[in-house]
């Protein structure tokens, strides 16, 4: 299932879309709907959804002014609005696609089924890497939940692994080796250094340079050459 909320401050906008994918797409789960701005920034941060459909004009902004506010995107969206000039601007933030109302069925039938083929292949890939890795520690082995990690830090040849709710753990291998076996939708090379596990990303730093700040509250650089390939990587739209 494609969890999805719906952002429009047309209560009857909402209602339609409901009906069509009750009618027509059973891999659409509509997991929260929204009313403005403000109360679907609120409900994007809560339920991390695959999917969003947003009205572009609302009553307390844009669904642009929504974008700006959230600290990553790491969704697709779908615009939806009744004014045409702002296609272009829907263009260029990278949107899967852009809707006029009414919406048309045979477009939106269009869009949905190319995303959930592509949404398909990337949990296929993802089912391909472990949900579990075994490694060197102390005088045997440890099994290491790979959704846990919130980083590894290199050590010259070894390595540190920050594990939530468990500390940390030094191996005795370097930081390539992990970066081999990681699932590289999900871990990301941010320097040298350090691989960070993007799901635990809480937010960005553009202060001095780029630094990340994790669920655990460290605070990683992102090296200037690795900003753009980052931002990529988060589903961050540069033009936004």
């Amino acid at each position: 299932m494609i969890k999805t909320i719906l952002i429009d401050d047309e209560k009857s906008s909402i209602k339609v879309l409901n009906a069509l994918f009750k009618e027509y797409f059973d891999f659409i789960e509509v997991i929260d709907t929204a009313t403005s701005v403000k109360t679907g920034k609120v409900s994007i941060l809560k339920h991390n959804p695959d999917l969003v459909f947003l009205d572009i004009k609302m009553n307390d902004g844009t669904g642009f002014d929504l974008l700006k506010s959230l600290p990553f995107i790491n969704f697709k969206i779908i615009f939806m609005t009744a004014y045409s000039e702002y296609a272009l601007k829907a263009i260029k933030t990278q949107a899967l696609d852009y809707l006029l109302k009414p919406i048309d069925v045979d477009e939106l039938t269009e869009t949905l089924l190319s995303f959930k083929k592509e949404f398909e292949r990337e949990k296929s890939i993802q089912c391909s890497y472990p949900s579990k890795i075994l490694v060197p520690y102390k005088n045997g082995s440890i099994y290491l939940e790979v959704s846990k990690i919130i980083r590894i830090e290199a050590q010259g040849s070894y390595c540190k692994i920050f594990v939530e709710g468990k500390g940390d753990y030094l191996i005795s291998n370097n930081l390539k080796h992990f970066e081999g076996k990681m699932n590289p939708n999900q871990f990301f090379r941010c320097h040298h250094s350090h691989l960070i596990n993007l799901e635990k990303v809480e937010s960005i730093n553009n202060e001095v340079g780029m630094e990340v700040v994790l669920t655990d509250g460290s605070r990683i650089d992102v090296s200037r050459r690795k900003k753009a390939e980052f931002y990529k990587a988060m589903d961050i739209n540069l033009n936004s």
